[in-house]
């Protein structure tokens, strides 16, 4: 399944990102991270596109609190429309940035980020579904 990620507009940390697309295809997802300093408009477009199983987001620079607030609510919106579930993570993603925003999950740590994955696939679940659709 496709996972794709990046970080939002003005964060230009890639480490993160890149270790989330790097676990994801270990996990034997098709992960794509789109990269850092990504509009969410183009996020948005990406999820519409692409159609993933799920979108996260590595937050951990803003250097417009409300102007990410009310870019990533228009952006969750398209994603919610769209059933694709939006994970956010990050250090800049703070408790008071927690309560203005609408997602699906968010990690703490990169462990809390395999463990959502792990909830909407692995290679084993599709091995079993696989089974039970044979004859």
């Amino acid at each position: 399944p496709l996972a794709i990620g990046g970080t939002p507009e003005g964060d230009h940390y890639q480490l993160a990102t890149t270790m989330a697309e790097r676990v994801l295809q270990a996990a034997g997802w098709n992960a794509s991270s789109l990269g850092a300093c990504v509009p969410l408009a183009s996020m948005a477009a990406a999820v519409l596109q692409l159609q993933p199983r799920f979108v996260w987001l590595s937050v951990s620079h803003l250097v417009d609190r409300e102007a990410f607030v009310a870019d990533y609510q228009q952006f969750y919106a398209v994603a919610k429309a769209a059933g694709v579930p939006v994970i956010v993570g990050g250090k800049g993603r703070d408790a008071e940035i927690r309560k203005q925003i609408s997602f699906t999950s968010y990690g703490d740590t990169l462990q809390h980020f395999v463990e959502f994955a792990a909830s909407l696939w692995t290679p084993s679940s599709a091995a079993s579904i696989d089974r039970a659709a044979q004859p």
